[in-house]
């Protein structure tokens, strides 16, 4: 299961091509999936501090998709 389900903002990259992993962190990301399930991570690690288990998430970013896209991307990741 993947938790956090991003789009990398178009504006700063336009298609997978012109994606620089070199960058991944200095882009910006819209949020399509995952915020209930990183908030509840959140809290077990508050909880739990020396479990190593909660302290990695895995991510899947995505580059390029158009709106309706990203639409079908979201409402697939949240049912």
């Amino acid at each position: 299961m993947v938790d956090y389900v991003l789009l990398v903002d178009p504006v700063q990259v336009s298609n997978k091509e012109t994606f620089d992993k070199s960058k991944y962190f200095e882009y910006n990301y819209y949020v399509l999936g995952g915020n209930h399930y990183i908030e509840a991570q959140r809290q077990l690690i508050n909880e739990y501090p020396n479990n190593q288990h909660y302290e990695t998430m895995k991510c899947i970013s995505y580059v390029g998709l158009s709106d309706t896209e990203t639409k079908l991307l979201a409402w697939d990741h949240n049912t």
